[in-house]
């Protein structure tokens, strides 16, 4: 019986899709002009890490981080006017806890920002743990931040990752867990052909698979 859930943030449990393609705009413009991106392009930059995303673009360490913290800055400033829970994901948390199952996030984003987006969205007193990628060494589609995830839990029998991205399934199939793939993803050409469990149209639904 499955009583673990975890979740990818971004694009999964909140719709923060547009404000990563903004800001990321707002970075290649003002900083790395010589890039011109389609929107295609944009839509590639959800799901990985930061440092994923622009080593496709920038080879130097160095400049790699200058411009993450630009990112990161511009990202916070319109963080809050930006992000919003998903249609069901507060009345499906709502119905975990009162079955009892254990719910956890598992971000590619840093653990204060997680916090905060789960915090805006009124999605926050529902979960149980946070993975954020300053908790672990290696990043999705690595299993290292699900396993390290369920190890926060005292105990559980069964689990199962719920995400968009691909990197998400293959990280859930990596750690031995059964994996959801939401239907809305920007990315569900991709996100078919990593062959996930499960995919559905909406959150609410993963009650019908548990």
């Amino acid at each position: 019986m499955i009583d673990t859930v975890l979740f990818d943030l971004d694009g999964t449990l909140i719709d923060s899709n547009r404000l990563i393609i903004t800001v990321f705009k707002y970075v290649f413009e003002t900083e790395l002009p010589q890039f011109k991106l389609t929107h295609s392009d944009y839509v590639r930059f959800i799901g990985p890490t930061l440092s994923q995303s622009l080593v496709n673009y920038v080879s130097d360490e160095q400049e790699i981080q200058r411009l993450i913290q630009v990112y990161r800055k511009k990202n916070i400033e319109l963080h809050d006017t930006f992000v919003k829970p998903f249609d069901g994901a507060l009345q499906l948390l709502i119905e975990l806890k009162k079955r009892g199952i254990q719910t956890g996030v598992v971000s590619s984003k840093m653990h204060f920002l997680v916090e905060r987006g789960l915090k805006v969205t009124g999605l926050l007193p529902y979960i149980d743990i946070i993975i954020g990628m300053d908790d672990v060494v290696n990043h999705k589609p690595h299993p290292e931040p699900i396993h390290k995830a369920l190890s926060l839990f005292d105990d559980f029998e069964d689990a199962i990752y719920v995400g968009d991205h691909p990197n998400d399934i293959l990280a859930g199939k990596a750690a031995g867990i059964k994996t959801i793939g939401m239907n809305y993803s920007w990315n569900l050409e991709d996100l078919k052909a990593t062959q996930a469990d499960y995919y559905l149209d909406s959150l609410i639904q993963i009650l019908e698979v548990i």
